[in-house]
């Protein structure tokens, strides 16, 4: 309480007292996070640590998917024909026909996430993740209505040929492009973790891949959404 002369009303200041335990927090916050990336990528032990942490998950994953893989053929073929098989094989690897569709902005993420001192709260690293998000959201809306456009005009059997079933190969390649799209979108959480040193991380976490395919697939066989009619021409079960 503050009074100026001896006729003037009292006034009465309040002062803000800055919460200690918050600030010890951030800074304790900063320095785990400084010493944990620089562990993993500061030092040399901490990089050959990372290496081996990615090939021994490297060859803990191959085995794995490489069976799950070898299931997933038999079913395919067992059920639906080699026809399939081929036309499966070929909308696989439509991502692979289009290796720009991230624009580049993957090292631009890296460089940014890798030189941050603290990943949570580095303003740069901020600015950098919102332009590349908006360019990436920008490039998957273009193949989500490119992939519309060509299922509309007709045109997948003109782009990929005679291997696409004539019945449901055009909406097939459509669907998988659009899913396509959708994981450029949200790509950059991969490559904010190959930054950081937690490349083994990533390599575990693809191994999901293969497991969801063959769960969507047994699935799809069990109750019967799509029927083969014949080796080579399988057709929708329309209820």
């Amino acid at each position: 309480m503050k009074r100026d002369s001896p006729g003037s009303p009292a006034t009465v200041v309040v002062e803000e007292v800055a919460d200690p335990t918050s600030a010890t927090l951030t800074v304790e916050e900063d320095v785990a996070t400084d010493a944990g990336q620089t562990k993993r990528l500061g030092t040399r032990n901490g990089v050959l640590r990372s290496v081996g942490a990615s090939a021994a998950a490297r060859f803990a994953v191959m085995p794995i998917s490489a069976f799950l893989g070898i299931i997933v053929t038999r079913l395919l073929i067992e059920n639906y024909g080699e026809a399939t098989y081929a036309q499966y094989i070929l909308l696989v690897s439509v991502g692979a026909l289009i290796p720009f569709a991230d624009l580049g902005v993957g090292a631009a993420i890296m460089n940014a996430a890798a030189g941050a001192k603290n990943p949570r709260t580095d303003a740069h690293l901020r600015s950098v993740l919102v332009a590349c998000i908006r360019v990436l959201a920008s490039s998957a809306i273009v193949i989500i209505l490119v992939a519309v456009a060509i299922y509309a005009l007709g045109a997948w059997p003109a782009l990929l040929g005679e291997g696409l079933t004539p019945s449901t190969g055009g909406l097939a390649a459509t669907l998988c492009l659009v899913v396509f799209g959708f994981s450029v979108l949200t790509s950059f959480g991969q490559r904010i973790m190959i930054a950081l040193g937690l490349n083994s991380t990533v390599i575990l976490l693809q191994v999901l891949q293969t497991p969801i395919v063959l769960l969507v697939l047994w699935t799809v066989i069990s109750t019967g959404v799509v029927e083969a009619t014949s080796p080579s021409s399988p057709t929708w079960r329309r209820s």
